[in-house]
């Protein structure tokens, strides 16, 4: 008979440290979305609409001299990739003086 009351209670001890456990990690996220909430709305935001973005990742990339492995050689292909993937965008003096007036501030607006 012993021997089942401290099964009882260890067991019962075991449950109210769970309890414990569990209400301290829910305090925690709280703290932490209310801290989000004040200090980093956006973060709040996007965790409200689902909008997460996962890392990318490069084991190789092809470029028109070949294959590229290194993790640096990686980082900087891409990155040279990124300044250079457009090309100029000149304005076309031509093209402004038909659109120019489009764009000229409305008098009748009031501000």
């Amino acid at each position: 008979m012993e021997l089942k009351q401290v099964q009882q209670t260890l067991y019962k001890a075991w449950i109210l440290e769970n309890q414990k456990d569990k209400r301290n990690i829910i305090n925690g996220y709280i703290n932490k979305k209310y801290d989000n909430f004040s200090d980093n709305t956006t973060r709040m935001i996007d965790s409200v609409l689902g909008r997460h973005t996962d890392a990318v990742t490069y084991n190789n990339i092809r470029t028109p001299f070949g294959i590229v492995t290194k993790a640096d050689d990686i980082q900087e292909a891409t990155r040279c990739h990124f300044c250079n993937w457009t090309k100029p965008n000149s304005i076309n003096q031509e093209k402004w003086k038909e659109w120019e007036q489009e764009y000229e501030l409305l008098k009748d607006i009031n501000t």
